[in-house]
């Protein structure tokens, strides 16, 4: 998998964890790394349950979308255009 691939397979995976299990993300750790030039993430993700008296989410976010896609580890920025 290319590190584009990895970022929008991860993004999608928070979404489900999201969606399935409420869960809203308030900081994320990821270490990336290459095994036989394959892009490999294990990410440890804290966060809370959504509970609508504390939150207020502004938009239903539907999928992370490789349109615009950047990825620039080496700069420490990734731009991702989100479909909502």
């Amino acid at each position: 998998m290319d590190l584009e691939g990895l970022m929008v397979d991860l993004l999608t995976d928070m979404l489900v964890l999201s969606e399935t299990d409420g869960m809203l993300a308030s900081s994320v750790e990821v270490d990336v790394t290459t095994v036989e030039d394959q892009w490999r993430a294990v990410a440890k993700v804290r966060g809370e349950p959504y509970d609508g008296d504390r939150h207020e989410l502004l938009h239903d976010i539907k999928a992370a979308t490789y349109h615009t896609l950047e990825v620039r580890p080496d700069e420490g920025w990734a731009r991702v255009l989100f479909d909502i």
